[in-house]
This record gives C-alpha cells, structure tokens and sequence, in this order.
C-alpha cells in the first residue's frame, strides 16, 4: 500500500512539473510578447487620414492576433500640428510610425512641381508603380525612415481675400502662405505673387489680419480650419497633388520581425486602398460645406484653362530639374503622361 502511494505522489508530481513546463513555455512564446507602436500624425478625427489609421490599428491587431498594438496620437498632439516636426520625431525615432508630409529636399521636390498632376487618381497610379516606389526606397537612404505607402488626400485648391484665380496673371500682387519649401517660393515668384511659409498655427490669424491674402490646402482643410470665415473666394484649380507617406523609423523597422514587417506593410496598403476611398467623400462633404452652406465664391478651371497654369509653369520644373535629379523627374513625367512641349 504504501508503494503504490508512493507511487501515486510521484506521479502527481511529474505531471505538474509538465504542466508547470507547459506554461512557462506559454508564457515565455517571443510570438506571444506584445509589440507597441506609438503612431503619430496631425490629422482631425474627421479626416480621410484619421480615420484610415484607425482603421489601420484595428486590422493590425487582428493579423498579428493582438502581438501588435497601435497607440495612435493624432491631431498634432506630439507635434503641435507642425507636419515638419512629426517628420523630426520620426526620424529620430521618438515616434515609431507617423504619417508624414514629402521631404523638402532634392528628389522629393518633384511632389511639390505646381501643375504636374492633372488629379489625384492618375497622381495616385502613378505612385503605385516603379515610379513610386524608387521614391520609397529613396527615403531610407537620406532620411532614415522606411516608407510603406501613399496616403492620398486630395487636390488642393487655393483661397483669397481678393478675387477669383482664373488664369496665372490672377495670382500677380497677391500675398500666399504656402509651406516653406523651394519649389513653392519658386513658383511665387515665377507667378509674381509672394510666397509667406509659416505654420498652420500661425494661419488663421494671419488670414484674418490680412499678413496675407491667401492660402493653398485641401478642400477639408480649410473647413476644419474654419478659413471660410476670413476668406471669401475659394479657387479649385488642381496645382498640387496632395498626399501623406506612411512610414517607420528605420531602427525601430530593423528591430521587428520579417512577419511584423510583412503584417505591416499588408496593413499599410490595405490603409492606403481604404483612405483612396475614403478621400472623395471626405472632400466632397468639405466642398458641400464651404460653397453651399458658408457661401464661399468658388470657381473650378476647364482643362483649357488649366493647361496654361501647367504651361505657365513649367519654367519653375525646369527651375527645379537639377535639385530634383534630371533622370527622377523624366522618370515621373514619363509616368504621368507630360512633356516639355
């Protein structure tokens, strides 16, 4: 009797040490450590953007069952909804992940050519093929973070204190904020107007004191901004394709996992595909907005009209082809369908 007690205790014993096994093992699983990613971007709730990277978040936890979690600050809360220092942030890897603005250097200065894209669906193509992604693998190589996906916004349109913008001459003698970069302050110039960089921060107020006449942002911008009420004439004329790269800190992207990073750049184009469809809506309601319910003065261009905005400015390309790189813009104007003619 006592044998098979012994026995019996021996066995209680040896089983609960496999079974203590069992879950130590569990519980030390790398695949079961929970990755966080601190995602930042400028966006309000209700934009295209926002609401892609919610989204985003939410079919990342679900691929990765839940190893991966995104905390999300948006609305500038990291960067005083200054886009340039969110790109700081990130490529200093204070943040993981972040959506952020072109470069304002050398090849990226492409993005930034007035009247190079005609609208944002042959824009976005464009970004989807070889073209697009020799810009990706451009931005690892001088600013340190690997870019996953275009984040479409819209065509931006320009507002003023003045007049309507019809045609390139309707620009001459006005004051514009624009973003502080070359190719802008090039295209100022070249139109005889005057280019004045400064913050979103500092916008409003500048608008309503008239430090200057106008401004150039997409349709939802201006709502959310509220520039109806210091602007009078709202001018929808297509200069600038606007879009956001989504991207990650290169160390931080060295540290992950190759299934992290494919469940990542999965995720990312998923995020692009729906903020593309996202985007009309949200521009759409921005326009039903600012013309119909707050009564601005809107005028669009007829594609004869715009081809000579694009003529007008294609002097301020040629300005900029050896900054960006003679064979990155052919590149993309081979892509786009333009010519120098």
């Amino acid at each position: 009797m006592k044998k098979v007690l012994a026995f019996v205790l021996a066995l209680v014993m040896v089983l609960s040490m496999v079974a203590c096994g069992e879950n130590a093992g569990k519980q030390g699983d790398p695949e079961k450590t929970v990755t966080k990613i601190r995602l930042a971007h400028d966006y309000s709730p209700e934009t295209a953007n926002s609401i892609g990277m919610e989204n985003f978040a939410k079919l990342v936890a679900e691929k990765s069952g839940g190893t991966i979690e995104i905390d999300i600050y948006s609305n500038g809360e990291l960067s005083g909804r200054n886009s340039q220092t969110t790109f700081k942030l990130l490529q200093s890897g204070d943040i993981d992940m972040a959506i952020v603005p072109p470069p304002n250097t050398d090849a990226w200065q492409l993005f930034y050519q007035p009247f190079f894209f005609r609208d944002s669906d042959s824009a976005y193509a464009a970004c989807q093929g070889e073209a697009g992604q020799m810009m990706l693998d451009k931005l690892r190589d001088s600013n340190n973070v690997v870019g996953l996906a275009y984040l479409p916004i819209a065509m931006r349109a320009f507002t003023n204190s003045k007049h309507p913008i019809q045609a390139p001459a309707d620009m001459e003698g006005l004051s514009f904020r624009v973003l502080d970069v070359p190719t802008l302050v090039t295209w100022m110039k070249e139109f005889k107007a005057s280019a004045v960089p400064m913050s979103m921060a500092e916008l409003y107020m500048s608008l309503q004191n008239g430090t200057v006449d106008g401004q150039e942002n997409p349709l939802d911008t201006i709502k959310n901004q509220a520039f109806y009420e210091v602007q009078e004439y709202l001018s929808i004329i297509h200069h600038l394709w606007s879009f956001s790269l989504f991207a990650v800190n290169a160390n931080f992207w060295d540290k992950l996992t190759t299934e992290q990073q494919d469940i990542l750049k999965e995720c990312a184009v998923e995020a692009s595909k729906d903020i593309k469809e996202l985007a009309p809506e949200v521009n759409d309601a921005a326009y039903d907005f600012l013309v119909n319910e707050k009564g601005m003065k809107v005028n669009t261009l007829t594609d004869e009209q715009w081809l000579e905005f694009q003529k007008a400015a294609k002097p301020v390309w040629k300005a900029m082809e050896a900054t960006i790189g003679a064979d990155v813009l052919k590149t993309w104007m081979d892509a786009v369908g333009v010519t120098w003619d």
